[in-house]
């Protein structure tokens, strides 16, 4: 599906930029689960060489795209270095070369979506004025409008996710920093038989 979206085959070899770009589509349709349509749409700006929309899809695409990239330099690495390979010298990747790069990526994807993770508790620790966990929803909003692009989960969505602390006359409404580091709205991969979440620091 993912060569197919490229106009590519998988039994030609491919240029760095090329393989990158696949691997992209790779990542957006990976991420996108079973939403295929929302997935194509957002796959089309990858070919075009416009990603505007995947960076106000995934706010954090930039850094994921560094992480393919990163990926790929090191099985190149790994590639010159082996001295094994009939491809050592070569500037071009196969099939064989993304299907590795894919399940590096795999492997590697949930330490590098825990340093995401640790940049939004740490920025919510930052509005926890009163050393209690939660953050006033005034703030939580306030960080939004001053150019934070998380924290924009509705009232009812805190509410539901079980990420909003109500019981206080004093205080007014205030988000659990534990519990919303815990929520689906930080999960960015969520497939039938796994989930890419925050990491659970309580277990």
């Amino acid at each position: 599906q993912v060569y197919d979206h490229m106009n590519a085959s998988s039994h030609r070899r491919m240029d760095r930029a090329q393989m990158h770009s696949l691997l992209k589509v790779y990542m957006v349709h990976w991420m996108m689960g079973d939403d295929e349509e929302g997935a194509d749409i957002l796959s089309d700006g990858i070919v075009t060489g416009d990603e505007s929309l995947l960076e106000q899809t995934f706010p954090q695409w930039r850094s994921i795209s560094g992480l393919v990239e990163g990926t790929i330099r090191t099985v190149e690495y790994n590639r010159q270095h082996s001295g094994t390979s009939k491809d050592t010298l070569a500037q071009t990747f196969s099939f064989e070369d993304a299907h590795e790069v894919v399940g590096d990526i795999g492997q590697n994807f949930a330490s590098f979506w825990e340093g995401q993770c640790q940049d939004i508790k740490t920025s919510l620790v930052a509005m926890d004025k009163s050393g209690t966990g939660r953050v006033r929803l005034s703030d939580f909003y306030g960080a939004n409008l001053n150019g934070e692009w998380r924290f924009a989960e509705s009232e009812a969505y805190l509410r539901q996710l079980g990420a909003l602390d109500e019981s206080s006359p004093w205080a007014g409404k205030q988000v659990i920093i534990p519990n919303y580091l815990q929520s689906a709205s930080n999960c960015i991969v969520s497939r039938p038989h796994y989930l890419v979440c925050c990491v659970n620091e309580c277990e």
